[in-house]
């Protein structure tokens, strides 16, 4: 009978393992990535727009989130805190832009505490 008993518990331990393994993954154990942000890395920008964004596979935290530019001299322009929209976070176009390459440095924090950062550079040629 104790044969039995373990027989049943091996196979029990067996079937867990297997729905384990076909069980969906959670979305906390997901990654927020970058998706996309305007102006793009690289791009020539000709005028001015409305908003300098960042955008993200998920929303991230808006708490620590931060979006800082820097002009062709490495001057830190003046920026508010990043606004969140669905997963996007964004600022103003900065008054004060001048032409040159541009670089945004971004960071925000995903839902699960990780802490995204990197830059992009663009090249500005015109304030209109």
């Amino acid at each position: 009978m104790a044969t039995f008993f373990k027989s049943q518990r091996i196979i029990g331990s067996i079937l867990l393992a297997g729905i384990g393994l076909f069980a969906p993954i959670s979305s906390a154990s997901a990654h927020t990535d970058l998706v996309s942000s305007s102006p793009s890395a690289d791009e020539i920008v000709n005028a001015s727009q409305e908003s300098i964004s960042i955008t993200f596979s998920e929303p991230p935290l808006v708490d620590g989130a931060a979006i800082v530019i820097l002009n062709s001299t490495g001057e830190i322009l003046d920026t508010p805190n990043p606004t969140l929209d669905g997963a996007s976070l964004s600022i103003p176009w900065p008054a004060d832009l001048t032409p040159g390459n541009v670089t945004i440095q971004w960071r925000a924090t995903a839902d699960d505490g990780h802490v995204l950062s990197d830059e992009i550079t663009f090249n500005y040629t015109a304030a209109a």
